[in-house]
């Protein structure tokens, strides 16, 4: 569906509907509203890059230069009136178009943040979530006694207001006269891709502690979410970074799984951690994949100094996935890590430790052009595009990070 089949379709609407400009405003809303529904269907062939501004403009507002006063311009002396001319359909499309342009785009982005973290939807600027301490978790009932409460108040984080982002677009006179379709939706989806990769450097840089990013305790002041060493307050905190282990071979992995099985709350009680994901920076990307993949370890028989280790492992052993069982941690990459450090590699269950509150998910809609600024640079509507998130740590118990 294109612009020129739209212009007929509104008018065989208005015609249906009696003629006349209000017939013709309605059957406008009616055909927009169509296209809308078909835009954002998955299995419609209606795309973005099917869409022509002018003749959206044409079909749903009317003539160019009848319609778009700086247009028309170009035809007539004299006096020009810029008074109010409804738009409503020609926006509603066009704010449609537009945000399936950055969706698209936004969705396209190579990204890992959204299976490390759990979704955490709030209408609140400042988000609390608590936790069990290790009393909630398993309590003991005697015959004839009560059941003990549930506690929220002993353990519970709280992080600061997610930042609001955003840029606006504005669709001028030109950009409908000179029919820039391609341009607007250019722009549409480079910010698409500017925002996800930003939340995803964002996210990446909070989970690495990159930035000293801090989590917030009742008991205490802002403290790091990875620390080196076990403290004394709050409610033990745990090592939970392991140095001197870089990612070498399939003994690291032993060495930071077996840290993460001897995880015990603030009782001294087992956790067991499963962990689910390991993640590594691109410059790791390919020692994780034979690490992950490998089905025999060799070593040089021939080095002498290696007394040790001078065994060869013939073919035909099983891959360390197959070890687990098929539980063992599926395999990440980010590049967002490298800027970070291209040798910190990362196991655990992320979703245990990290919530993004979401306040607003990106989202497109419509601004009033009906201001002095839209007068000045002739727009004739514009349109937000804006998101309001945050990761927060909630627990660092199921995570362990693995320097060189």
């Amino acid at each position: 569906m294109n612009g020129t089949a739209l212009r007929h379709l509104v008018e065989a609407r208005t015609q249906a509907m009696g003629g006349g400009e209000p017939a013709r405003r309605r059957a406008s809303g009616l055909v927009a509203q169509r296209l809308v529904e078909a835009l954002w269907d998955d299995n419609d062939p209606f795309e973005p890059g099917h869409f022509s501004i002018r003749e959206a403009w044409e079909a749903l507002v009317g003539g160019i230069t009848e319609t778009l006063p700086q247009a028309a311009t170009k035809t007539r002396a004299g006096f020009i009136s810029e008074a109010p001319l409804s738009t409503g359909a020609f926006s509603i499309i066009t704010g449609n178009v537009i945000a399936r342009a950055v969706m698209q785009a936004y969705r396209a982005v190579a990204g890992v943040l959204d299976q490390l973290v759990t979704p955490a939807p709030s209408t609140m600027r400042i988000e609390r979530y608590v936790g069990f301490t290790a009393e909630d978790a398993d309590s003991i009932v005697r015959e004839g006694e009560d059941y003990p409460e549930v506690g929220l108040g002993e353990k519970w984080v709280q992080g600061p207001e997610p930042d609001k982002r955003g840029k606006i677009i504005s669709i001028t006179a030109e950009m409908v006269v000179h029919d820039q379709t391609g341009h607007i939706l250019t722009r549409a989806a480079r910010l698409g891709e500017s925002m996800r990769t930003a939340r995803e450097s964002e996210g990446l840089n909070n989970i690495a502690d990159s930035a000293g990013y801090k989590c917030y305790y009742p008991e205490s002041a802002q403290v790091d979410i990875y620390r080196t060493a076990a403290g004394s307050t709050v409610y033990t905190r745990n090592i939970t970074e392991l140095a001197s282990n870089a990612l070498v071979d399939w003994t690291n992995v032993n060495a930071a799984m077996a840290i993460l099985a001897a995880r015990k709350d603030e009782k001294g009680k087992l956790i067991l951690v499963q962990p689910t994901v390991i993640l590594v920076p691109f410059a790791l990307a390919a020692t994780l994949a034979r690490i992950m993949t490998a089905t025999e370890v060799r070593y040089d028989t021939n080095n002498a100094a290696d007394t040790a280790n001078r065994v060869t492992v013939s073919g035909g052993q099983t891959p360390l996935r197959a070890i687990f069982g098929g539980a063992m941690p599926t395999p990440l990459v980010s590049p967002a890590l490298d800027a970070i450090s291209t040798s910190s590699w990362y196991v655990g269950d992320f979703r245990r430790c990290f919530n993004e509150q979401i306040i607003w998910p990106i989202q497109v809609f419509q601004q009033s052009a009906d201001s002095e600024s839209g007068f000045n640079r002739d727009v004739v509507t514009r349109f937000k595009v804006r998101r309001k998130s945050r990761i927060h740590c909630v627990d660092d118990t199921w995570l362990l990070r693995s320097t060189t």
